[in-house]
């Protein structure tokens, strides 16, 4: 009986000290995965950039952004002051954008003001979007004038 379990562990050391090959070139390379452009609903828009200057938030107030709300064309998004809304329509055939009946409250900040001027500035400019990847560019006219970042929360 002994001899069995005997047999049996020496069968175990043998399989885990056998060679193992590691020729790699039978195994195909991993597909590049592509993640498709980000959806301008339900997306959260962390603002990047203003009439083309780059935009890095290093303030106490929360991040400027925007949202496109899915199932009830308003959106939502934050000045780096102050929170606001409004109503917005699309044409997604010609990425034309309305945004209309922009309300905004009214605090005051000791940080973020000069930001919320210019954000708001060029929020009520906006006629038409890109998006490309992760990015999405508000425009007015030919001209950019937000860009933002998808954030994907986990």
């Amino acid at each position: 009986m002994q001899t069995k379990y005997v047999l049996i562990i020496l069968s175990i050391i043998a399989a885990g000290c056998t060679p193992v090959d590691n020729d790699d070139s039978a195994v195909a390379p991993p597909a590049e995965s592509s993640r498709p452009d980000a959806t301008l609903k339900n997306t959260y828009w962390k603002l990047v950039s203003i009439d083309g200057e780059p935009y890095e938030h290093n303030s106490s107030n929360r991040e400027p952004r925007l949202q496109f709300r899915l199932d009830e064309d308003r959106l939502t998004g934050f000045t780096g002051c102050n929170d606001f809304t409004g109503a917005y329509s699309v044409d997604g055939d010609s990425n034309s954008l309305e945004l209309v009946e922009i309300a905004v409250t009214m605090k005051a900040c000791i940080e973020g003001m000069a930001i919320e001027q210019r954000y708001l500035q060029a929020l009520r400019g906006v006629d038409g979007y890109r998006i490309s990847g992760d990015t999405l560019e508000l425009r007015e006219g030919d001209t950019p004038r937000l860009g933002f970042e998808a954030v994907y929360l986990q």
